[in-house]
């Protein structure tokens, strides 16, 4: 299903919630095509649910059977119910996910409800899967608030480790490595912009992971906004709202 605002049109999968393509409509131009070529690059959320002996294990929107769908005039409301991990187990966590048409924007925002046992942590949301450079090397651009002369879109990472996929993860931290929770993400021909709005700071950082991993070419990039939180069993949760617009 296609969510339209003005210039920017957005593309989700009925049967993941999946955001699968962003098209700025005045150019044409495709900022994201997660679906090309046969890919199943598209995200749209990341919770951790850690367990004894395994910390990664975590709910993606992805892995899930279909959400139910409510279309409204100003947008779009995607739900889940008690969601599985990725070890197959049933959490008893709900989510919410609302797209809603703003100004020239389409915003996001997700509650989360954890009916279950185990606490959650780091949600990411909303998340850009497989976005891929248009331009040759050093023409796309990540830019965001703050003082580096790194390529963050360049993989793989020049030096030291990362937690799993060894040098193909990065993050920057808010308020830390950037100063302010906004990214512009530009190429030839036009820009992505994402803008979180929080009414109070969070902890929170940008995921950036090349999904292409070892294979490396081309390198398809998944960014994704993470606040670091806690909710305990019992517990409802809303995300940042985030801005997308072109």
């Amino acid at each position: 299903m296609e969510l339209r605002n003005g210039l920017l049109g957005i593309t989700l999968d009925e049967k993941t919630g999946n955001l699968l393509r962003i098209v700025d409509h005045r150019s044409g131009l495709v900022h994201l095509d997660a679906a090309t070529d046969g890919r199943a690059d598209g995200r749209l959320f990341k919770i951790m649910i850690p367990r004894p002996k395994r910390f990664s294990c975590c709910i993606e929107n992805h892995l899930q059977s279909p959400p139910q769908i409510d279309t409204r005039p100003d947008g779009v409301t995607l739900r889940w119910r008690n969601l599985l991990d990725s070890d197959r187990n049933t959490t008893g966590v709900d989510v919410e996910a609302r797209l809603t048409k703003v100004d020239d924007e389409i915003q996001f925002a997700m509650t989360v409800t954890n009916r279950g046992e185990r606490d959650l942590l780091d949600a990411c949301f909303p998340i850009l899967g497989g976005w891929m450079p248009r331009g040759g090397k050093g023409e796309d651009k990540l830019i965001f608030p703050g003082f580096s002369n790194a390529d963050y879109l360049d993989f793989p990472i020049p030096s030291g480790g990362t937690y799993g996929r060894t040098q193909h993860r990065r993050t920057l931290r808010y308020p830390l490595e950037m100063y302010a929770p906004w990214m512009d993400l530009s190429g030839p021909g036009g820009g992505l912009s994402y803008i979180v709005k929080d009414s109070a700071p969070r902890n929170s950082h940008l995921a950036i992971e090349n999904m292409a991993s070892y294979d490396l070419k081309p390198v398809r990039v998944l960014l994704g906004w993470t606040v670091n939180c806690l909710i305990r069993p019992g517990q409802t949760w809303t995300s940042s709202t985030v801005c997308l617009s072109v």
